[in-house]
């Protein structure tokens, strides 16, 4: 989770980030699964980050569905990274997902993509991992669309293969 966001350590105990997107409206194509939907949308850019566990109920979790949202900064901003939080915990069945793509706009309606990155979903590795994808550079924007294609079904080598996998963002 994260939006237009820079580390900035502990605050209060809780791991968090600068995030010029904080309190600004957001919309979600597709809901999260009800019982992972955090507190809605507006989670996505709070500024705090979810732990490892993804029952912390600070995670957005969507299963057949891919992550696509729309956060407007109200005015045209000079954006200086969008980074994305996502969970890795394959044997909950919660893969990275396959594509992350951000784009912006200063009028809702031309978009320009300013990041695409494909992640290798190969790996059997075990581990669990909250891992931040994103963009880094300079950007102006009124408008960020933010887009992550989760892994579809459960690759063969899982033993909830042919089923949806989640994402956790």
């Amino acid at each position: 989770k994260g939006s237009g966001a820079r580390p900035c350590g502990r605050v209060g105990g809780i791991d968090s980030v600068v995030n010029i997107a904080r309190g600004k409206p957001i919309t979600l194509v597709a809901q999260p699964v009800h019982r992972y939907r955090a507190e809605g949308p507006s989670t996505l850019i709070d500024g705090s980050l979810a732990s490892l566990d993804f029952l912390d109920g600070k995670w957005l979790g969507f299963r057949g569905n891919d992550l696509e949202a729309v956060i407007d900064l109200e005015e045209v901003r000079d954006i200086k990274g969008v980074e994305v939080r996502f969970l890795r915990n394959q044997t909950s069945g919660i893969f990275l997902p396959e594509k992350l793509t951000i784009a912006a706009s200063s009028d809702s309606i031309h978009f320009t993509v300013i990041h695409e990155a494909s992640i290798d979903n190969t790996t059997q590795d075990l581990g669990i991992i909250a891992k931040e994808l994103g963009f880094t550079g300079t950007a102006e924007a009124r408008y960020l669309h933010v887009m992550a294609r989760g892994i579809g079904n459960c690759p063969d080598w899982h033993p909830g293969r042919n089923e949806p996998g989640w994402l956790f963002v």
